[in-house]
């Protein structure tokens, strides 16, 4: 048998004197062969009017079931074959023999009414768009046959063959649709957290660490405590769903695109029992009733402790109710209300300078503490370094040659109006809260001065407003940024503040341009580890850099001064009917940066 051989079918009719007739075939009349069981798309075909122009219909025979004895045939003419507008018709005279006859019989009274024709298709073409086979020539007719059934095994054979590799395409795009659609919704439900906008799972605790700290916590007193948020596991999960995307779930596993919806699902019903639960302490405060800080253990921990737990207290109480009535003798007497020395727990200041969740370089700069008016001067270089010489032999002191930088103070102040209804929140909700608001507010606005500041709106200038001079502490490119480009940077840096050094850049710096050195050079940074370092030293993201910026620093040098540490204040005159307070946030801050630990590689003007 032909290997290329295809099976189609049609319909008989019986005519008078013995004549069975029927079109073997309809030209422009699309048939569908194959329907893809996973995605529902149908695939026909089509016959080119003119597909049987030059086909070899010279000798057909007619048979039962493409087998046996043949029943008519068109060299003796008992069988015809014509070919008009519509199709190809085909009549067969079954007088020839008893079993024709007999098989004509069966056609008549309506047992056999099928017909199955063999051919050999030639040319064709495919349209994408309506996944439509066009066969538009037939080489050759074999054999019409009688049939009780339709030739469905032999042409379902042929379809899968024809149109298995299509399919498979197409099931790959179905699937990656489908899963495109869950992870948008996904994405639409993510967009209900704030928490998690502009974030990545590294700025949340896991839920060993949240178990670990609250181990920490136990052992330690109430002031001295980390603030934990139980909400922490859950955003960073989240976080980690949307991060696997690119390499598992966003091609055409839709399984898996499933999975993740399913479990986004179940975090979402934790976080809605944790802000439920929060509701009903807040709730509970509110109508008087729970405790608005945790009482520490009955142990004798020192008069200190105690006081700060009064502090803590006391201030929890005055913001929440900005009056001192309820407030006990002993915390009347442990609280501050306003001023230099107004009562600000000690946690959240320091969350704010610390915790590298709020801050990128003030965490990692010198701060100090130094209250007060007048300007304090910071040695930052001198002209001394060792000498070797003969062991016991007498050296002289050189007079040291130092500069200084000068740090005195400019107020950075920050009001924020919020609703009374956050008063009523528990010790460690508002503690949350506030911190949180201090960090956006005024840490953020240091963060953006130190690159972006200049001497006018700010004590001293910022990165972009130091002096640079070209192959001093300075590369200048004229075109695009290289690796060599930042590693000649690196050498213009002293040694011993290279050691401590980092990379400050925009992401868009990051990945555009310091991406472009994947594979071109062994000490250039892969995409694979998260574009972390180059040649060891850190990549810290700041979208307060500019485009092709990229600035070298020892953040240890970066010199921040607090002369007045920050004050919390609340004003209630705001009036009843508005149901809002404002929140003051003060500090007297100055920083400068050691201009001998600054290196930056740009792109020239």
């Amino acid at each position: 048998m032909d290997k290329n051989k295809e099976f189609r079918s049609s319909n008989w009719e019986a005519g008078e004197s013995n004549k069975i007739s029927g079109y073997a075939l309809v030209f422009e009349q699309r048939t569908v062969l194959y329907s893809d069981p996973l995605t529902g798309y149908e695939y026909g075909e089509i016959i080119d009017k003119n597909a049987l122009m030059d086909a070899d219909l010279s000798d057909v025979v007619l048979r039962y079931d493409h087998q046996g004895r043949v029943l008519a045939r068109t060299r003796n003419n008992s069988l015809s074959l014509s070919v008009d507008e519509h199709g190809l018709f085909i009549s067969a005279d079954m007088s020839g023999s008893e079993e024709a006859r007999s098989l004509y019989e069966d056609v008549k009274s309506g047992l056999v009414d099928k017909m199955s024709f063999a051919f050999v298709a030639a040319g064709e073409e495919w349209d994408e768009t309506t996944r439509t086979r066009r066969i538009t020539k037939i080489s050759r007719l074999y054999d019409v046959s009688l049939v009780s059934f339709p030739a469905y095994e032999q042409t379902e054979v042929f379809a899968r063959n024809q149109f298995e590799a299509r399919a498979e395409a197409d099931r790959n795009e179905y699937r990656a649709a489908e899963t495109r659609s869950i992870l948008a919704d996904i994405e639409s439900r993510m967009r209900k957290y704030d928490s998690v906008q502009n974030a990545e799972p590294e700025d949340f605790m896991t839920r060993e660490e949240v178990k670990k700290a609250k181990e920490r916590n136990a052992a330690l007193p109430m002031i001295a405590r980390k603030r934990i948020d139980e909400r922490d596991p859950i955003y960073r999960e989240m976080l980690e769903i949307r991060s696997q995307w690119e390499s598992t779930v966003g091609k055409h596993d839709v399984k898996r695109a499933k999975d993740n919806l399913r479990r986004f699902a179940e975090l979402e019903v934790e976080l809605r029992g944790i802000i439920e639960k929060r509701r009903k302490d807040a709730a509970a405060v509110a109508n008087g009733n729970g405790q608005t800080i945790e009482k520490a253990p009955q142990q004798a921990r020192g008069k200190r402790e105690k006081m700060d737990n009064i502090e803590l207290r006391a201030f929890q109480k005055y913001i929440s109710t900005g009056t001192m009535k309820n407030l006990t003798t002993e915390e009347r007497a442990g609280l501050k209300t306003s001023g230099a020395d107004a009562v600000m727990p000690v946690e959240i200041f320091n969350q704010m300078i610390r915790n590298e969740k709020y801050s990128d370089l003030l965490s990692r700069a010198n701060v100090m503490y130094i209250t007060g008016a007048g300007t304090v001067k910071v040695p930052i270089a001198s002209t001394n370094t060792a000498t070797w010489k003969t062991e016991l032999e007498a050296v002289g002191a050189d007079a040291p040659t130092l500069s200084s930088l000068d740090l005195a103070g400019k107020e950075l102040m920050r009001a924020i109006q919020y609703s009374a209804a956050v008063e009523h929140m528990t010790a460690e909700q508002f503690t949350s809260w506030m911190s949180d608001t201090c960090a956006a507010e005024v840490v953020e606005t240091l963060e953006s001065t130190f690159i972006t500041g200049s001497e006018g709106t700010a004590p001293h200038n910022g990165l972009q407003h130091l002096t640079w001079t070209p192959n001093t502490n300075e590369v200048e490119v004229s075109g695009s940024i290289t690796a060599a480009d930042v590693a000649k940077g690196l050498s213009l840096l002293p040694q011993k503040y290279a050691r401590n050094a980092i990379l400050l850049m925009n992401a868009n710096t990051a990945y555009n341009t310091v991406g472009l050195f994947k594979g071109t050079n062994e000490y250039a940074y892969s995409m694979a580890d998260g574009a972390s370092h180059f040649m060891k030293k850190e990549i810290n993201i700041s979208e307060y850099c500019a485009d092709n910026e990229i600035y070298i620093v020892d953040p240890k040098q970066l010199y921040v001064r607090f002369a007045m540490n920050p004050v919390i204040e609340v004003d209630r005159s705001v009036g009843f009917l508005s149901a809002a307070n404002t929140m003051r946030c003060l500090t007297v801050v100055d920083f400068a940066w050691n201009p001998s630990a600054c290196v930056r590689v740009g792109v020239s003007a």
